[in-house]
């Protein structure tokens, strides 16, 4: 088969957003054009670096006998499917409630007299697993990744300084979905044929 450059994609998120969160058990598209379900909401801009793969590949103990020849390779561990990202509205309420719990976010709507307020109860809550979905564009190119069974944990927070912003960084692990499924990827290239 030729190599064809139609088959290589980057990745820019979808208009709306790219990284979006639902609770557990919310119903899930299995393809990269259908509409999502409003419960699975936007999370606002992501950090430049986008959406990085930080899993681990399953692993190996290799065993060697006397002299030096590779005899067997039992696994020790299987791998994992994980992704990391920055959230860089600390100040959207959907990022608040998701990071901090909805039930420690009260919410206050903008006035004619004064900007949204958002109160928070820092209570270190444990993010309940929830579904993710990744929205990419290429182009005309789709990427959709549909994890149906996350736990979010905040592993960092940037610093409140004069010359950066600030934002939290979150790391999704993919469990496995009662089809033994871990992550859906959906693909739709901008080959269609002409009519």
């Amino acid at each position: 088969m030729a190599q064809l450059t139609a088959n290589i994609t980057s990745a820019s998120p979808v208009a709306t957003g790219g990284i979006l969160m639902g609770p557990l058990g919310t119903a899930y598209p299995t393809d990269a054009s259908t509409a999502l379900n409003a419960a699975i909401k936007p999370l606002g801009y992501a950090g430049r670096e986008g959406l990085r793969p930080a899993g681990a590949a399953p692993s190996f103990n290799n065993i060697f006998a006397w002299g030096g020849d590779l005899v067997a390779a039992p696994m020790e561990s299987r791998g994992t499917t994980e992704f990391e990202f920055d959230l860089l509205e600390v100040m959207n309420p959907e990022v608040a409630k998701l990071v901090f719990g909805a039930a420690n976010v009260t919410v206050t709507p903008a006035t004619t007299t004064a900007g949204t307020t958002i109160s928070v109860q820092d209570t270190n809550w444990v993010i309940p697993r929830m579904v993710a979905v990744f929205d990419m564009l290429y182009g005309a190119k789709k990427l959709r990744f549909v994890a149906p069974n996350v736990q979010l944990v905040k592993t960092a927070e940037a610093a409140y300084v004069d010359n950066n912003i600030g934002f939290y960084t979150l790391r999704a692990t993919a469990f496995k979905d009662a089809a033994g499924v871990s992550l859906y990827r959906y693909y739709v290239n901008d080959d269609k044929l002409p009519v």
